[in-house]
């Protein structure tokens, strides 16, 4: 499943892209300005939704 890219910025440094998608996910991905390459860069989630479809059941322990 693909999410839709909402917002983008570029950090102070320009040395990092954070991206905002349509399921409220929060993208870092480290980038070099000086030097472009073709490879792919690693991102890191900073903020990740816990549910992207709806919860059917629930489950609960009063003991833990």
């Amino acid at each position: 499943m693909y999410n839709k890219i909402t917002h983008m910025t570029l950090s102070p440094k320009e040395d990092c892209l954070l991206f905002s998608t349509d399921n409220s996910q929060i993208i870092s991905v480290k980038i070099n300005l000086e030097k472009p390459t073709d490879e792919a860069f690693p991102y890191d989630y900073l903020v990740t939704s816990f549910h992207s479809k709806q919860i059917h059941g629930l489950d609960i322990c009063i003991k833990k």
